[in-house]
């Protein structure tokens, strides 16, 4: 039952990273004329993603711990990685990147080259949750 709770988390989440950051963020920008509308909901879908992965982590942690062998392994590693990275993101580069627009809302250069780390870390933790899926847990 467990190993079912877990596999529907899993799915859930790393399709859920995929699917945002590679199918509807760039689709927000190539249909929709106006980049700040399109940068606004995807900010917004982000901001979603990464408490989504603050549930799932959350909820992957209880079952590993309740479940034997109850053991510190790789699993966790990749659960609390990808939440780490989601949590940078919203937390620490979301507010920088806001903070680097204009006046006016447009974003600067400095906006570019957080955004650009921002696209790495997302990178990272969705690489990470594709070895979450594929990790098989040690048998008790």
């Amino acid at each position: 039952m467990f190993r079912t709770g877990e596999q529907i988390i899993v799915t859930i989440w790393v399709g859920s990273l995929w699917t945002v950051g590679y199918l509807v963020a760039p689709t927000l920008f190539a249909v929709l004329d106006d980049g700040s509308v399109a940068g606004d909901i995807a900010g917004q879908l982000f901001r979603i993603e990464a408490l989504l992965s603050i549930a799932c982590a959350a909820l992957l942690l209880v079952i590993h711990w309740i479940q034997p062998p109850r053991r510190f392994d790789g699993r966790v590693l990749l659960i609390l990685g990808i939440v780490g990275l989601m949590s940078v993101n919203e937390w620490v580069l979301r507010p920088i990147m806001a903070a680097t627009r204009d006046a006016a809302g447009d974003p600067t250069e400095h906006f570019a080259l957080f955004h650009a780390v921002s696209a790495i870390i997302y990178l990272i933790a969705s690489v990470l949750g594709l070895g979450l899926v594929v990790y098989r847990r040690p048998s008790a």
